[in-house]
Parts: structure tokens; C-alpha cells; sequence
């Protein structure tokens, strides 16, 4: 995951990548059954698996954790002023996606 509001960040090991790759399948695989009416992905169970991130990402800046954080929070609560400081991440700092394929 890249957050472009901050620079210098630690790069992320193989370990580190690919936990953060499953559970991004993971919860990219529950939307996409959600969005179709396959099966309900309850708040609160994304909740759950975007603290699996945050568990599984040392490295993060402070602030990216906070933003995250607050996702977390809002799913716990369902009130979107907990999303306060998710806002500017989901914003710029999620502006710029590079994807690289890896035979």
C-alpha cells in the first residue's frame, strides 16, 4: 500500500507484501461478492480485516496508521465523523496506484 502524503517511507519486505496482499484479496474478493449480492460483507467484518493491515504493517507511517485507524473505527461505530482522519488518505494519499504484474 502507498501513501504519497509522506516520503521516505521503509519499503516493505516479501513477508510484509504478501501478508498485505492477501488481505487485500481478501477483502477486494468480499466487495466484489457484496457488490454483486453473492454474500453481505457487514461493516463490521471490514473493520476486522483492515485491522488485520494494520497489524500486519510495521512500517507505516504514524499517520497512515491513524487514517486506518479511523476506518477501523467507523466500522465499529457506523458514524461517519470517525472517518475524520481517514478522509485524507482516501483523498491524495491514495491518488497514485502502480501495479506490477509478476510472472
Amino acid at each position: 500500500m502507498l501513501d504519497v502524503r509522506f516520503t521516505g517511507q521503509a519499503l516493505l519486505d516479501d513477508e510484509a507484501n504478501s501478508k498485505l496482499i492477501d488481505v487485500t484479496a481478501h477483502i477486494a474478493t468480499r466487495v466484489g461478492a457484496h457488490n454483486s449480492g453473492q454474500v453481505a460483507y457487514e461493516r463490521t467484518e471490514f473493520g476486522e480485516d483492515v485491522q488485520r493491515i494494520l497489524k500486519s504493517q510495521e512500517n507505516l507511517h504514524p499517520q497512515t496508521v491513524r487514517s486506518l485507524q479511523a476506518l477501523v473505527d467507523w466500522s465499529a461505530s457506523g458514524n461517519t465523523s470517525d472517518l475524520a482522519q481517514f478522509r485524507s488518505l482516501w483523498g491524495r494519499g491514495q491518488q497514485y496506484i502502480s501495479l506490477v504484474r509478476l510472472d
